[in-house]
């Protein structure tokens, strides 16, 4: 049967592309299958509409329409109708599930609660919330979360197609969760906290499948607290988006939600369809041919953004410094001991009342500031001669401050903020601004005298810290202690990354290199983007002096202090034992 005056709706994600074909009349004729685009939207795109034009006749095809993250710079290229996701969306599910009420929308990096109710054409949209600048708890989020357990597992390792493997790896997530019989209770923030919950998790000998669980619930109760919040859900609930694909996450949403929720039928095409039944009542679109939308590649707006290269001028980069040791001879020597507990690494440092630094230890932390605790003072007991150390005091600081005050008997705990100030204007007096990178955290202060005047950290979003830099590394196969500095410094034309969310940083990467992009353009970029992400969500306002002092683990890395120099514009003072 020939089919004449096609719409071809697409709905183009931040993850896939969703695609449909309706007839003269609105009805739906086929739905595509759901593709992940890994940043090659219009490739994929275009070969997508070939594939329509060879099924049904190019001439028969009379508009091309586009809603969804990346669809409004396609359609503006080519000169036809786009629409705004959530409109799109809310016009696809009353044709295909006209009694839903709420609707709980998920996709790659978005998500979104719609309320809803019967309008004389269609739904009227009578309250929305969308997520903002953090992923937690998107399509995205639990992809890196099934990859980080099982992407290593041998059944993988030959699956080369990107899609085939994220979707064999996944179905493995999800039926192994769903053996669960008692969830573990994981917090679902961000993507870089809620990887250290897992670590944590699993260290104290959680089975993975009851992590899995939990990671899903955890996932529908920050939708509830975040989006939900105090709203009342009138029922049915419909779910749509790629997410509710996983059964898991269905059951999760009608557990943590206390309603059943509903997926309907081309729940992952609902914008699709939306856009495509607006464009015919309205008579909007053209009909865009494939290698139109091809053509684009070359088109000035859908390259990839790049940045300057990578070079300190400004201030010289200090390496770090050699612990001094015990000096020679037998007599007993004074220290002063330091535990720096943080949530990635753990931090022990003797220091002679000279400010000497005798002895320092850098270890990761694993979840378990105990047991870290006791490797800093096994492998010091290996190092020097304890017998001859005398210890006058005791401190200790970091997020476990406490709980290492407990096992060493402090004479002293103090915070991070205070900490800090203290030893950096030892070296330093005349620092008047702290940049600090932790293993999750990010601190800004200022300081006048020595004196802290201002403050501020990162809340939820752990962008650009350690642990996501080392992550990211990992990823790629670099090394991060020196292989990632010198690649990056090497770079010519580094990518200009997304500044926000890791996850939206983190899908940047794997777009950019998907696309045949260099390692070094994206380590560069990525370290730009760090420093973007800092300045913007940490310091903010905050007063930025004229003497900066970077500390934490990223500021081992010369590449990061390069970006933070070219972007502040401003000399960054690297002082030798700013690790501990």
């Amino acid at each position: 049967m020939s089919h004449k005056a096609l719409t071809v709706g697409f709905d183009i994600g931040s993850v896939s592309i969703n695609t449909v074909i309706c007839a003269q009349n609105g009805d739906l004729l086929a739905e595509l299958p759901y593709q992940r685009h890994f940043g090659r939207t219009l490739e994929l795109c275009a070969r997508t509409l070939a594939q329509v034009e060879e099924k049904y006749g190019a001439e028969n095809i009379s508009r091309v329409v586009f809603t969804g993250t990346h669809g409004e710079a396609i359609a503006s290229a080519v000169g036809t109708t786009f629409e705004i996701e959530t409109t799109s969306q809310t016009r696809g599910l009353h044709r295909l599930m006209p009694e839903a009420r709420s609707v709980v929308s998920i996709g790659g990096h978005d998500s979104a609660l719609l309320l809803v109710s019967p309008a004389k054409d269609g739904f009227l949209l009578e309250d929305f919330k969308l997520n903002e600048a953090c992923a937690a708890g998107t399509g995205s989020f639990i992809d890196q979360q099934a990859e980080r357990i099982f992407s290593d597992h041998q059944e993988f390792e030959r699956i080369e197609e990107p899609q085939q493997r994220i979707e064999a790896i996944l179905s493995k997530f999800i039926s192994e969760g769903r053996t669960s019989d008692h969830p573990a209770n994981v917090a679902c923030r961000c993507t870089v906290f809620t990887k250290s919950d897992m670590i944590h998790l699993q260290n104290k000998g959680i089975p993975v499948k009851h992590i899995i669980a939990g990671l899903h619930e955890g996932v529908a109760k920050n939708f509830k607290s975040t989006l939900i919040n105090n709203r009342t859900l009138a029922e049915p609930v419909a779910f749509i988006g790629g997410y509710a694909t996983n059964e898991l996450a269905r059951a999760a949403f009608s557990k943590i939600l206390g309603v059943n929720v509903v997926v309907p039928d081309h729940h992952t095409s609902v914008g699709a369809l939306g856009v495509a039944l607006t464009a015919i009542a309205a008579g909007n679109g053209r009909a865009v041919r494939s290698a139109e939308i091809a053509s684009l590649k070359s088109d000035a707006a859908f390259k990839a953004p790049t940045v300057p290269p990578l070079c300190q001028k400004l201030a010289p980069f200090t390496p770090c410094g050699e612990s001094a040791g015990l000096p020679t001879g037998k007599e007993t020597i004074d220290v002063y001991m330091g535990f720096d507990i943080g949530s990635t690494t753990t931090k022990l440092v003797l220091m002679g009342p000279d400010h000497r630094i005798i002895y320092k230890r850098y270890i990761p932390t694993e979840g378990q500031p105990v047991t870290a605790i006791k490797k800093c003072l096994s492998h010091m007991k290996q190092q020097i001669d304890v017998t001859r150390v005398n210890v006058l005091g005791v401190g200790t600081t970091g997020s476990g401050r406490e709980v290492a005050n407990l096992f060493v008997g402090a004479d002293d705990v103090v915070n991070e903020v205070t900490a800090h100030a203290r030893g950096t204007t030892q070296f330093r007096p005349d620092v008047d601004t702290i940049f600090e990178l932790g293993g999750q955290d990010a601190k800004y202060t200022s300081l006048n005298q020595g004196f802290v005047v201002d403050f501020r950290m990162n809340k939820v979003c752990a962008a650009g810290t350690g642990s996501f830099l080392e992550e990211t590394a990992n990823k790629l196969g670099i090394d991060i202690a020196g292989e990632y500095e010198s690649l990056a410094l090497a770079a010519k034309t580094p990518f200009k990354l997304t500044e926000r969310c890791t996850v939206y940083m983190e899908s940047d990467l794997m777009s950019y290199l998907q696309m045949g992009a260099a390692r070094e353009d994206l380590l560069a970029g990525l370290s730009r983007a760090v420093v973007h992400n800092y300045l913007n969500r940490v310091v903010q306002d905050g007063k930025i002096g004229k003497v900066i002092s970077f500390q934490g683990g990223p500021s081992l890395n010369k590449s990061v202090v390069a970006a933070f120099e070219a972007v502040v514009g401003k000399p960054i003072v690297t002082l030798p034992h700013r690790e501990v």
